[in-house]
């Protein structure tokens, strides 16, 4: 009994030493077994990229706004206009356009009517070619056209401080277009449209129409070019008066109406356009005065006008008294 006694004491204690003296693999967990609930995962080794070299700092753009700083509003440019009458103006008017301005307008009136396009004012930086600034005009015979066609009888570009002549679409779309560049640039335009019936197509009273809806400038009419298709604009020359109408540029001087002191011929329009040097004003008298009389001047009249063009903006006003002295200073 004592024998198998000592043999079991004898195999516990091989059983511990082997287990004392046994090495553990490599890589083996301290914990044999995971704790009951949690499941034992192994992340994958993150791959990271070598440092990026450095290289110079890039340079902070002014101009850009700082954070939290709104961006300053951009003036009214464009869009798309519709009703039966409206208004449009140049960025920031009355006050100078912005460079680099690009403003699209298009306008569109009902079915079967026309647009009837006026300047109001007008002062537009420009050449005779108008490669800088200018206003551009597009009749366009739909919605959404992509080729719009330049208006016919005259040049497509408008610059300079003369307003363009009132001009009639013949469809019922139209596109304007203002383009300034990063120079020099000026007051601007306004402008007002209104739909009209075809047959109901007009020209403002110092300007000539011809061909079912052309305007045309007075300085066009008898000058010995044809601008009207029907020709009209020359066909009744002799009964413009030699005496009506002239650039004026000396430093004084004085004009009459056509065959003054005798009475003046029927039908005339005469523009006189007094420029005089810079830093000089213009003080204009009227003796003997005496045309037709009529309450609101819609006969015979004489307007004054306090810039180059002929628009309600610039006049200064308008008289027909029989007599006296008139004193205009501008």
């Amino acid at each position: 009994m004592s024998a198998v006694l000592l043999f079991l004491i004898a195999l516990l204690l091989g059983i511990v030493i082997h287990q004392l003296t046994s090495p553990q693999s490599p890589g083996a967990p301290a914990s044999a077994l995971p704790a009951r609930g949690t499941t034992s995962t192994t992340a994958a080794p993150t791959r990271r990229d070598p440092p990026a070299p450095k290289t110079a700092a890039t340079p902070t753009q002014s101009w850009l706004p700082t954070a939290g700083t709104p961006a300053p509003p951009a003036p009214a440019c464009g869009g798309t206009l519709r009703g039966s009458e409206g208004s449009f103006s140049s960025p920031n008017y009355p006050g100078p356009y912005p460079p680099d301005a690009l403003c699209i307008w298009h306008i569109e009136v009902g079915p079967g009517l026309t647009i009837q396009l006026k300047m109001e004012t007008f002062s537009v930086e420009g050449t005779a070619s108008c490669l800088f600034d200018r206003v551009e005009l597009y009749e366009e015979p739909g919605a959404g056209s992509m080729d719009p066609a330049p208006y016919r009888g005259g040049p497509t570009r408008f610059c300079g401080n003369v307003a363009p002549p009132t001009f009639n679409s013949n469809s019922n779309y139209l596109r304007v277009i203002f383009v300034s560049d990063s120079s020099v640039g000026a007051p601007g335009f306004s402008a007002r449209y209104r739909a009209v019936a075809p047959s109901e197509k007009s020209c403002a009273w110092d300007e000539h129409l011809c061909d079912q809806g052309l305007c045309l400038h007075l300085g066009f009419i008898c000058d010995g070019f044809h601008d009207c298709t029907d020709k009209s604009d020359e066909a009744n020359c002799s009964l413009k008066h030699k005496e009506c109408g002239g650039p004026l540029t000396a430093l004084e001087g004085h004009f009459s109406t056509p065959s003054h002191p005798q009475p003046y011929p029927h039908q005339q329009l005469c523009l006189w356009q007094i420029s005089v040097p810079v830093g000089h004003v213009i003080d204009l008298h009227f003796h003997n005065f005496s045309l037709e009389s009529h309450e609101d001047c819609s006969f015979d009249f004489v307007e004054v006008h306090d810039s180059a063009g002929t628009g309600a903006a610039s006049l200064m006003g308008r008289d027909l008294q029989p007599c006296g002295v008139l004193l205009w200073k501008w």
